[in-house]
């Protein structure tokens, strides 16, 4: 029995979205200085979609790799924000024992 098929353009708009998302490490600075105001930040912030990724391609295709970029972005931002928020965290946590004892 097999589940539902996939359209291969939005099987392959989805993958391709996916890998451009890629990872962008200055989010973890953003966290760690800025706390939770970037993570909501992160959460309410509509990345920009690369135009150049979309020339020449269907309206199939366009569509369903801006939806997946945007939320693999958004999801990307948001994870790394939290780890940035977490370890500075962390770290108030660990200079405040150390220096309130």
């Amino acid at each position: 029995m097999e589940g539902p098929r996939v359209d291969p353009i939005v099987e392959l708009a989805q993958g391709d979205a996916r890998r451009d998302a890629g990872l962008n490490l200055s989010w973890i600075a953003y966290g760690a200085g800025c706390w939770m105001f970037a993570v909501v930040h992160a959460s309410v912030n509509n990345p920009t979609v690369p135009s150049d990724r979309l020339l020449g391609k269907s309206p199939k295709y366009v569509n369903a790799y801006t939806n997946e970029y945007k939320r693999s972005v958004k999801n990307r931002r948001m994870e790394m924000s939290a780890i940035g928020w977490g370890v500075s965290l962390a770290a108030t946590f660990w200079l405040w024992n150390i220096f309130t004892d």
